[in-house]
């Protein structure tokens, strides 16, 4: 996208935009920002008649294309950084960690941020020291977050931010696709249970080094495979991956998915193993089913500091409550701690389901949480 297109959005933003559409602009980094967004954007657009921006980073963004008109929509990349900190809107809502630390940085005219979270793991462990210090609102996923933020505030002197009680979204919206996915599958049963393997995506560490012993171990089992790349292990190693892929070419009960457009596979699986990713939560909150861990592999810490809050991080006990460990020197016996946790799929629900309570504000309410909070910031919200 050059130089000429991106001043040509600036000009239709500045002078083609109703000002009403101008108070609360939505911006992603790529197309996969979108799930993040789409419970509030949804809520103030279909429900409340709120116009809205939304300006993405990525060209190929099918929201792009989206014929909507509440929905404003611009792409913007290289022009970015000067638009933001010259944007006179009211609010801008971003899933971008470490606002004002890197190229992004907050607006030079009274503009208020809120920090929507991808994910309901650790806000001091999985992201760098000072990451939500410049946001003025934090739609918090659950207790920890509240707690984490509060402490680095008195710990560390960052400024008080609004914590909002808000939830997540993401869960609600597996949780429901999943709830109608099995009743339409319900006359169906597979013959074979099937395992989703999805792994986090950094250094290509755990895919290198374990998942052809995984696949292997699970296939001599006869379990049905699912590989689920992460987008960024496929824009990173895809001299890797296509190697990989060959192994299992000619195996009719392996599926590598490369493109993540749905989410069938979290439906279909009936156990998902994974490392430190935060697909582990989405997936047992949202079809209520349990995750076998690795252990021993690196953790997601990008934050040297974060044992300083004394506060152990949501994602280590999650293991305990939503799951069982598999030590990654017992891979080869992969598929009995899958037969295990297959003969104890209800006590596994009821326990998730108690984790879930206890870890996500307000299921299925998050939406209107952060909508009506986004409209109070406006001056737009009525009783």
């Amino acid at each position: 996208m050059g130089l000429l297109r991106e001043c040509i959005e600036i000009w239709r933003f500045l002078f083609g935009t109703p000002k009403s559409a101008k108070a609360i602009v939505f911006y992603a980094e790529y197309e996969g920002s979108y799930p993040s967004f789409e419970g509030v954007i949804r809520e103030l657009v279909e429900n409340r008649r709120q116009p809205i921006t939304y300006i993405t980073s990525d060209p190929t963004d099918s929201i792009l294309t989206l014929n909507d008109p509440l929905i404003h929509t611009f792409c913007l990349k290289a022009l970015l950084p000067s638009f933001m900190v010259l944007m006179n809107s009211k609010v801008v809502v971003l899933t971008l960690v470490g606002l004002n630390l890197h190229d992004i940085k907050r607006s030079v005219k009274d503009v208020r941020y809120v920090y929507l979270f991808h994910s309901i793991h650790s806000c001091n462990a999985v992201y760098e020291f000072g990451a939500f210090e410049h946001y003025d609102s934090v739609l918090c996923v659950g207790r920890h977050h509240v707690d984490e933020l509060k402490k680095q505030e008195e710990l560390y002197g960052f400024k008080k931010k609004a914590l909002v009680e808000a939830g997540y979204y993401r869960i609600e919206r597996i949780h429901e696709a999943y709830r109608k996915y099995a009743q339409a599958h319900s006359d169906s049963p597979k013959q074979k249970p099937t395992v989703l393997f999805a792994p986090s995506w950094e250094d290509n560490f755990v895919l290198e080094n374990y998942a052809e012993q995984i696949v292997r171990a699970l296939r001599d089992a006869d379990y049905e495979v699912v590989v689920r790349l992460h987008p960024e292990s496929r824009r990173r190693f895809p001299e890797w991956i296509e190697a990989f892929a060959k192994k299992f070419v000619d195996d009719p009960g392996f599926r590598l998915e490369q493109l993540v457009t749905t989410d069938d596979s979290l439906f279909r699986a009936d156990v998902l193993i994974t490392d430190w990713s935060g697909i582990a939560p989405e997936y047992a909150y949202g079809t209520e089913r349990p995750v076998l861990f690795l252990d021993g592999v690196p953790k997601k810490i990008n934050n040297d500091r974060f044992e300083e809050l004394e506060i152990d991080p949501v994602e280590f006990s999650l293991r305990q409550e939503i799951g069982v460990v598999l030590p990654v020197d017992a891979l080869d016996d992969a598929a009995t701690y899958v037969g295990e946790i297959l003969t104890r799929r209800e006590e596994f629900r009821e326990r998730i389901l108690e984790s879930r309570a206890k870890n996500i504000f307000h299921f299925n309410e998050s939406s209107a949480i952060g909508a009506s909070h986004i409209l109070e910031l406006i001056g737009e919200e009525t009783e």
